[in-house]
């Protein structure tokens, strides 16, 4: 099946590496429609501009073949200790770079034939955020106007320039104030055709490498706002669709992993110190961009990396030094390393001492009561850990189960939909649901409960209730059918709830409690009457469910009489009926008719119209209605009530000649010899 980005579009093609095309859709970008040149004229311009601009004796592209002729002090860069010993592919970078600026310089010779085509929108001004299924994504609501593709192109062609720290940082400046905006195209427009990325990566690297340089004895070091205006440069560039930001991945990706965990660690560690927040959540956003739109190839790296994850949990855990979107946008990266949004795991990691250390920042961060996308995010990475088999047991402890509940009162629907998700996957142990369900006395029963009382959200009501129906077990059952109002809550929920799922979970926590709870259980008489007026429900996979839980409560004797006692039995047994319940109906009707005392009361006419019913319907539904039929014929005045009951005879009459089950047969000629010799015939 071929992948689409959010407006739909086919991204099945889109380029995997700089050898590759570098034109993931249309042959004419969108805003190049009006460039028409030839290849010949394309090579003269470029080594033209190649002398002119960067000093080069000779064509960019060297008869060498692997070998790149830009200047040497772009390549000859000191940038080993970006992940702490582990060496970036030099080599690699300077083909990549070569190309970034084969192509700014390409374009860049089309001015004439430029001039004409212009990023056109409404202008804007203000810094916002936009949200993605409640989390909140930091981007500039900022608009280009009147932006030609050659304004572009030659602030990327000044990037590639830069290198002494002086035009560095006019280019990073320049460069700042154009890629402010979220024109999704002509993000698209300087990472294909401009190679914007590549320039920005190359700075970066120039920037970290003279940082650990040395000049008379002392550290040169990170000066002013330049690694900060770098990375928001970096950060702006890749608000493009998921094509180009695999890309971007396939060109640069990795290496600039290996820079951005360099910048973060050091603004952690206060190196960077001017703006150095900023310059984290830059970081950290980008991180977010490669591991939602370049997955899974850079997630699977990301998961794999040494110290990433520690890097990204001091970030959500480092208190007021970064601001409360450099922390949430942490905690969303760490939730896509281990899980996508669909639940199916992406890449496993060994329990290690880095889990438990993520399980407690995730702790710390869902106790932050000034932002909400933050305990949101504790919470996704929450159920998120709560995923892996090896975290269960550790994640019921009471110090999780305290936060957990928390999460369930939260403001957030999102919140509260996570937590109770987390405690669906702690349950599956069934020890664990025994912790959850003594947790405070029942207070994590109550805050579910809550949720699927009054919560909006169907999706948050559905987790409440799933997570309530793996807590239900043998050892549970009775604690939770005592709980105040719990069974009469269910009954509500199947009866009135708007979402079917949430209307089958629901009787199905009724049907676990029927296995276990019986007469004469102090809480078995409040289950009973949940029972019967959830057989009012209008939906048929609940009213299944309910059917089978009363046939599982009639099949022990101890239950009959208070079964017969419930006033509103017939009618809950008629809209059953009447919904082709046929099958329960008539089998709760067979264990009920084993009393001799309940004999005479199921003789009636809503009860036998219910048999009839029944004995249309082949299988067990005819099965159950002649052993019915059979055991309240036992009585002589109930036989003769049967047999003049309109329709009854001609059913059994019926159903011998259609039937195919020898033994069937022969129970419906016994009880019709019966029902004859009563009436005289």
């Amino acid at each position: 099946m071929s992948e689409r980005n959010d407006n739909g579009n086919d991204l099945s093609s889109a380029p995997t590496s700089a050898a590759t095309s570098t034109t993931p859709s249309s042959p004419s970008h969108p805003l190049m429609k009006s460039v028409s040149f030839s290849t010949a004229s394309k090579q003269n311009a470029l080594s033209r501009h190649q002398r002119r601009n960067i000093g080069l004796n000779h064509d960019h592209r060297s008869n060498d073949r692997g070998k790149s002729n830009l200047p040497q002090s772009c390549l000859s860069l000191d940038i080993s200790n970006f992940n702490d010993g582990a060496p970036l592919h030099q080599q690699k970078n300077s083909d990549v770079i070569d190309e970034g600026l084969s192509r700014a310089v390409r374009w860049r010779n089309q001015k004439h034939d430029m001039s004409s085509s212009s990023i056109e929108s409404e202008v804007g001004t203000s810094q916002g955020e936009d949200t993605d299924g409640g989390f909140m994504v930091h981007r500039s609501k900022r608009t280009r106007s009147q932006t030609t593709p050659m304004q572009f192109l030659d602030a990327i062609s000044a990037l590639h320039r830069a290198v002494a720290r002086k035009d560095c940082i006019t280019a990073i400046t320049h460069a700042c104030n154009l890629f402010d905006h979220n024109e999704v195209e002509s993000h698209n427009f300087v990472i294909e055709k401009g190679g914007a990325h590549v320039a920005l990566f190359k700075l970066l690297s120039i920037v970290i490498s003279r940082a650990s340089k040395t000049a008379g004895g002392t550290s040169i070091g990170y000066k002013g706002d330049e690694v900060q205006q770098l990375c928001r440069s970096l950060e702006m560039v890749h608000r493009a669709s998921a094509a180009y930001v695999k890309l971007s991945y396939n060109e640069v990706g990795e290496d600039l992993i290996e820079a951005l965990l360099h910048v973060i660690e050091r603004c952690l560690d206060n190196v960077i110190r001017d703006d150095g927040d900023k310059c984290v959540l830059s970081c950290v956003q980008l991180l977010l961009y490669y591991s939602e739109m370049a997955a899974p190839k850079s997630v699977k790296y990301m998961a794999s990396r040494p110290g990433l994850m520690q890097l990204l949990l001091r970030v959500a855990a480092s208190g007021s030094m970064i601001d409360e979107r450099g922390k949430e946008t942490a905690l969303k990266v760490i939730a896509n390393l281990d899980y996508s949004r669909s639940g199916v795991s992406r890449h496993r990691r060994n329990l290690s001492s880095t889990d438990i250390l993520l399980l407690d920042t995730l702790i710390e961060s869902a106790y932050n009561t000034s932002a909400d996308a933050v305990r949101n995010n504790a919470a996704l990475g929450l159920n998120n850990l709560s995923c892996h088999n090896e975290h269960i047991s550790t994640m019921s402890e009471e110090k999780v189960l305290e936060v957990l509940l928390k999460l369930l009162r939260d403001d957030n629907s999102l919140t509260r939909q996570y937590a109770a998700s987390t405690i669906k996957n702690i349950a599956k142990i069934r020890g664990n649901a025994v912790r959850l369900v003594d947790h405070g006395y029942g207070t994590l029963i109550g805050a579910l409960l809550a949720i699927m009382e009054s919560e909006e959200s169907d999706e948050t009501r559905r987790s409440a209730s799933k997570a309530l129906k793996d807590m239900a077990c043998a050892d549970t059952a009775q604690r939770m059918s005592e709980h105040v109002d719990f069974v009469k809550i269910l009954a509500h929920s199947v009866l009135s709830d708007s979402k079917d799922a949430v209307r089958e979970e629901a009787a199905q926590i009724l049907k676990q409690l029927s296995y276990t709870i019986n007469a004469p259980m102090a809480s078995h008489d409040d289950l009973l009457i949940a029972l019967i007026r959830a057989t009012f429900t209008d939906e048929t996979v609940s009213l299944s469910i309910i059917g089978k839980a009363l046939l599982t409560q009639s099949a022990e004797s101890q239950n009959r009489k208070s079964i017969m006692e419930q006033k509103q039995l017939f009618a809950g047994l008629a809209n059953m009926s009447v919904h082709s319940q046929h099958a329960n109906v008539a089998g709760i009707i067979r264990n009920l008719a084993y009393d001799d005392e309940h004999k005479v009361a199921l003789a009636i006419d809503e009860v036998f119209y219910m048999l009839i019913s029944a004995l249309a319907i082949s299988g067990e539904a005819s099965k159950y209605a002649v052993r019915a039929i059979s055991q309240i014929a036992t009585n002589a005045d109930n036989k003769k009530k049967l047999a003049n009951y309109k329709g009854l005879i001609e059913s059994l009459v019926k159903l011998c000649r259609t039937t195919s089950d020898v033994t069937l047969r022969t129970w419906t000629r016994k009880i019709l010899a019966g029902l004859v010799v009563s009436i005289g015939l």
